[in-house]
């Protein structure tokens, strides 16, 4: 049986070849890396705004207490003045 004639510029462009495939995939595990760094920065983001949220919700409530309060005791004042209905 023959067996197949291997030359040097055989060789040569299957060396090539597969140092551009170990390049691209170099390539791709940085994008990876880029992409995975990029998604923990957008994800502790994403829980700093969800915080500030929540603290203008509760400042948002406890204002609108103060004002139920303030407008409650003014309330009956408003009405013994004159003038008022």
């Amino acid at each position: 049986m023959d067996e197949p004639v291997v030359t040097t510029a055989d060789l040569l462009e299957v060396w090539r070849e597969a140092t551009r495939a170990a390049e691209l995939a170099q390539r791709l595990a940085q994008v990876a890396e880029q992409v995975a760094r990029d998604a923990e920065a957008g994800a502790m983001a994403s829980e700093e705004i969800a915080q500030l949220a929540e603290r203008a919700a509760t400042a948002a409530a406890a204002a609108a207490a103060s004002a139920r309060t303030a407008a409650q005791t003014a309330s009956p004042t408003g009405r013994g003045r004159p003038g008022s209905s």
